[in-house]
């Protein structure tokens, strides 16, 4: 594979490798992960070395996932067939659904039992790998690179000196980003509003609240619904129903603006129960005694005469 000499002479020391590197990492012509990264590129380069391949070749054909060195699968089965021991290699597809599966059988000149290994739909199931994008769109292509670096691993440590597939590697970093980040957004369904008593179990529930998880972005915009649903409710109540329909992940990003909305629905209701006491009104004046006519005073004085019994009595 190292068949053709270097375009340029490889550095003999860190200096000379530094400048090298400083150079490659300038141009738009090598993978955005060894751009501006010129210390990156000098571990490609002893990778590279490592191999018996040429420095952009190594390059482009390494990959650093999670910080770990690994190859791509056609470097992979390059680097096989350069090495003068893979005799042939067969792969073939059988199956359908989740039964479909790829086989890769190799074979190695210094051994006669050859190295036959598989992956089928299911495998990937169970892997937690069908979620990723690649293996929805081009599950043959994905089945038949994972059992190829599966037979090449195996086959030829001594070649590959234990490096990974990248193929392989970048499938585990997306599952475990996956349940790390992938929190289902939980739609947010707002309550009636509703005017009874409310109990003291807010205050109760929201200290007691968990510290949030991760959020997606995908959140976000149901975040929004709740804070204006916080901010419009009219009543403890209201909060307090708002509150149990709110998903845990986001609980604590939102409990201050909780606490506060409950303390001015607080002072609110406490107003309403202790109301300003409003200045009794001043007493209307005596109206001025009117003068009796003299045919009102005869009716008095005769009212007076009338004898106090059971048969006299006015009512």
């Amino acid at each position: 594979m190292n068949n053709k000499s270097e375009f340029l002479p490889i550095a003999k020391d860190l200096k000379g490798a530094l400048e090298y590197a400083g150079i490659l990492a300038k141009s738009q012509m090598i993978p955005k992960q060894y751009q501006n990264r010129p210390e990156d590129i000098v571990v490609a380069m002893m990778w590279s070395h490592t191999l018996g391949i040429h420095v952009l070749q190594g390059l482009q054909g390494i990959a650093v996932i999670n910080g770990r060195p690994s190859l791509w699968g056609d470097l992979m089965l390059a680097l096989c067939q350069d090495s003068g021991l893979l005799v042939d290699i067969a792969e073939t597809m059988s199956g359908s659904g989740e039964a479909l599966a790829a086989t890769c059988v190799v074979k190695r000149k210094d051994r006669e039992t050859p190295v036959v290994r598989s992956f089928s739909l299911e495998d990937a199931k169970k892997a937690g790998l069908l979620s990723n994008k690649s293996w929805m769109n081009y599950p043959k292509r994905m089945l038949q690179s994972r059992a190829r670096s599966y037979a090449l691993r195996d086959a030829f440590p001594d070649v590959l000196l234990g490096m990974a597939s990248a193929d392989e590697q970048s499938d585990a970093a997306a599952v475990e980003m996956g349940r790390a980040e992938v929190v289902p957004a939980t739609p947010v369904v707002l309550p009636k509003p509703k005017k009874p008593e409310v109990t003291e179990t807010v205050e109760a529930e929201i200290e007691t609240v968990e510290e949030p998880e991760h959020m997606p972005a995908s959140s976000v915009s149901d975040i929004q619904k709740i804070q204006e649903a916080i901010a419009s409710a009219a009543t403890q109540e209201e909060l307090m129903a708002i509150w149990k329909k709110i998903p845990t992940a986001v609980r604590g990003t939102l409990k201050h603006e909780l606490q506060t909305r409950k303390k001015e629905l607080e002072t609110k209701a406490q107003a309403v129960k202790e109301p300003v006491a409003e200045a009794a009104p001043a007493p209307a004046p005596a109206p001025a005694p009117k003068r009796k006519t003299q045919a009102a005073a005869q009716t008095e004085n005769a009212a007076e005469e009338v004898p106090d019994d059971d048969e006299g009595r006015l009512f």
